[in-house]
This record gives structure tokens, sequence and C-alpha cells, in this order.
């Protein structure tokens, strides 16, 4: 049902017949935000954050779409209705001269999120439901012609994590496909396009560009490495990150102990299964060995560079078409929470600017705000770390 509506939209959305090639879209720095289908929020709170975010220096911003508001939709005039309120925030984002990079943010399903990433990906049904709703997505934005916009079909697909090197991995040709059918929509604009396992590194290195055909894509990646800091005390995570707090960075060797002894009494009392407690206890020691560890730690942090820098030459993909699509760090409480978050962010951004790659940080104004609470406007010392001033 859900797809004779998408395709019933379809007939009527604006489709272009050129198939020139624009030039790719330049981006530099960016921050993702997650307001383009907020419909509460008044189209003047929207312009000064926006205004916000160009007064911080930013040159774009990573505009959040959840495709699980389509996955929803009842009907293809919802389905436009999206589409249009999308194209309306784009406007005003780029009202405040930024560009845009339409981000169809798919997102792992939770006890509190029905459908999600794998929900899209559990079939080659629902695989095609999920590309038509891209497709339409895109297709709104075909009279555009690129120079600052850009549409990024899906966050972080979850296939391909398997540690079994001798199985094919999935996603490269569904990614093939979600990229055939939006450039059939939109020739003009960039398409941002990301590897299987969660957007990483080593999915990127899976993905033959030369399959693609088209020198009008940015390839992405996102590194939260070491997640153990980045993720610490994240209540959505299933992984021993979610019982750590007051971790800083660089790691102080003088907190060792305490910080592992601390992270045990929580998984301790989580009121776990004794194998989960056990096995969370183990990937505990084993992450805070390597954190406290200076020179694995920063290895761990180079490493998905050296992986996206190698098959960039390999392919012969030039530095202005990679994207550190994702990076960032959870809010911390820690007493040196914002310091140690400022110097994470600065070491992540100054290893993007010497491969000459541009990046976007995650995020404005949520669980990894760069912002403060009450005026949301950039921490001073985010800014600096961002080397926004």
């Amino acid at each position: 049902m859900m797809l004779r509506l998408i395709t019933a939209y379809l007939v009527f959305a604006c489709f272009s017949d050129s198939t020139a090639q624009a030039k790719v879209i330049e981006l530099h720095r960016g921050v993702s935000a997650n307001v383009a289908l907020d419909v509460t929020a008044r189209e003047a709170d929207l312009s000064e954050k926006f205004a916000n975010i160009s007064a911080a220096e930013f040159d774009f911003v990573r505009l959040i779409v959840d495709p699980s508001d389509y996955v929803n939709a009842h009907s293809a005039e919802t389905i436009e209705k999206l589409n249009a309120r999308v194209k309306q925030v784009v406007k005003l984002a780029q009202s405040a001269k930024l560009k845009v990079l339409v981000d169809f943010h798919a997102v792992p399903t939770s006890v509190s999120r029905r459908i999600g990433t794998e929900s899209y990906l559990v079939s080659s049904a629902s695989f095609a439901e999920y590309t038509a709703l891209a497709k339409g997505l895109a297709a709104a934005f075909s009279d555009e012609d690129g120079a600052d916009i850009a549409f990024e079909p899906m966050n972080e697909p979850t296939l391909d994590c398997e540690s079994n090197e001798s199985a094919k991995p999935r996603w490269p040709e569904l990614a093939k496909q979600l990229h055939d059918a939006v450039r059939s929509a939109a020739p003009k604009i960039t398409i941002v396009m990301e590897g299987g396992c969660w957007g990483g590194a080593d999915g990127l290195a899976q993905l033959n560009p030369a399959e693609f055909n088209d020198d009008n894509i940015i390839w992405s990646f996102h590194s939260y490495e070491p997640m153990i800091f980045t993720h610490q005390g994240a209540t959505w995570s299933n992984g021993p990150q979610k019982f750590v707090n007051g971790l800083s960075f660089p790691a102080p060797p003088g907190l060792y102990r305490s910080g592992l002894k601390a992270a045990l009494r929580n998984i301790a009392m989580a009121g776990l299964k004794p194998s989960e407690r056990n096995l969370l206890a183990e990937q505990s020691k084993t992450l805070f060995a390597d954190y406290f560890n200076a020179r694995l730690n920063l290895q761990q942090i180079e490493a998905p560079f050296e992986t996206v820098a190698t098959w960039a030459k390999a392919h012969s993909i030039p530095s202005e078409r990679v994207l550190l699509g994702e990076f960032g760090v959870i809010s911390l409480d820690a007493p040196r929470g914002r310091e140690s978050g400022a110097a994470y962010l600065k070491l992540m951004r100054q290893m993007a600017e010497k491969h000459g790659w541009a990046w976007a940080v995650w995020d404005w104004d949520e669980s990894f705000a760069i912002t403060d609470e009450v005026h949301r406007i950039i921490l001073p010392a985010y800014a600096d770390a961002l080397g926004l001033r």
C-alpha cells in the first residue's frame, strides 16, 4: 500500500531530464541540526537558529530529516507536505547564507522507536520502499542547480559489521541501487554516500567508486573513536560506555583504577543477567586499558583517517570529495568536561583538515551539543577547538 502511495506521489514530482553533471558542492565546516520536520517550530525561531549557526562561521548545515515520518505517512499528500516542509526549512537556512546537506537520517530501532534502520534493510521490499521515499525527497530538489544543496540518502547503514571477512558485503550493492534512484530524480545535486557498518571508515573502504560512475558524489565517513570517551554515559547505548562517566581527554593516568572501578560498579548495579554483566565487565577492562594507553589510544583515533586516506588514494578521489560526516562528544558533566570535549574536537578537526577534507560536527543543540543550554550560542571553547574564531 505504502509503495503505491509513494509511486503515485512521484508521478507528480518534478523530475529533470538533464543528465549533465553539476560541479560538486563546495563544503568546508558544518554542523548537524535536527530541525527539518519540527512542525511546532516557528519560522522566526528557525531563522534565529540558522543565523546563529552562520554567525559561528559554519558554511553548511547538515539538516536531519527522519525517514520514519515518511514511512508513517498515510497518503501521498502527507509525503508531499513533508517534502514541502523540508524545502521551506532549506530555504530558511540558505537565507542565512548556509549551504545545506539534507540528510535522510535513518537511526536504529529501539524501545521508543518502532521503525528504524533495521526496518528499512530487513528485506528487498522494505529497502525498495525506503529507496522510493529517498528518491521522492531528492526529486523535490530536482530544480536546484546544486551550488548550495546536497542530499545524503541514508545515514549509517548498519549492515556489514560481521567479523567474517569471507562474507560478501551486502551494503555496496544496495548503496548503488539507492544512489541510482536518487540520481535519476535529481541529476544535478551532489549526493553524499557512506559505507556500511554505521558509516565507518571500514565500510566506506568496501565501496568501489568506479561502480557508481558519478563524479558528483561526496564520500562520507563517521568516526567517534574512542567510543568509551565520546559516548560515556549514553543511555541509549548497549555497550560498556553506557556505564562510564567522568572520563577526561586526553586520559589522565591517575584515574585509570578509579574510573574502571566506578564503571564495574555501575554494571554490577544495573540488574543485568550474569552473562551480560560478565561480558560488559570484560569489555570495560579492555577498553579502559586501551584508553589509558596514550600511544594505542591515538592509534585508534588515527586509524579511520588512515583507512579513508588509503582508499581515496587508491580510487583517485580528490580531497574535496571526502567528508568527515560525523564526529563529536557527548555533553559532559565532568569537572573538565568542556575542556576535554574541546581537546577532542580540535584533534579530530585538525586530522580532517590535514587531509583537506570537509567536516560536520555532531551536533548543534542536542545530546552532543556544542552550544550553551540557554541561548544556544556556540561555546567559546568549542568554537576555538573547531577553528571558528
